[in-house]
């Protein structure tokens, strides 16, 4: 779990498994607005993960302080 923010904006980033069968879900989520994205192996999941956060940082995210950002970070 990601949580990052850009001067008021908050977004979260969540892996987690997929809840109706084989595979992994990539849940962002915007203020009110989340999306999926499925993927079949932890492979692409985590591909598409790095994607994310590479763009977000080059747009100005920054990873918000919370545990899990300092568990990552380290």
């Amino acid at each position: 779990l990601w949580f990052l923010r850009r001067g008021p904006e908050r977004r979260a980033c969540e892996v987690r498994l997929a809840p109706d069968g084989p595979g992994y879900e990539l849940v962002v989520t915007d203020s009110d607005h989340s999306h999926v994205e499925r993927f079949a192996t932890v492979a692409a999941l985590l591909t598409r993960e790095h994607e994310l956060l590479a763009a977000w940082r080059a747009q100005g995210w920054e990873l918000d302080g919370g545990a899990s950002s300092q568990r990552r970070r380290g």
